[in-house]
């Protein structure tokens, strides 16, 4: 249900375009001197990653903080 609101939310504001989601997989391996596998028990946790471009403003945005252009002595 989350991503299905998300995917909504994403559609409707034009600013924002192809959406992707993937689903994140993570499980732990055993690791030791001649031997690397996958964990014995398969006990893996999932997570989903969204992501959109964003298009940019009509009118470019000014620097919340400008930074001062300082003389530097030669």
């Amino acid at each position: 249900l989350q991503l299905e609101s998300l995917g909504e939310a994403l559609r409707t504001e034009k600013r924002l375009v192809e959406p992707r989601t993937s689903e994140i997989l993570e499980r732990f391996w055993h690791v030791a001197a001649n031997s690397i596998r996958p964990d014995h028990r398969m006990v893996a946790h999932t997570g989903f990653l969204t992501t959109a471009w964003r298009l940019a403003d009509e009118e470019p945005l000014e620097p919340a903080n400008p930074v001062e252009k300082t003389e530097v002595p030669v």
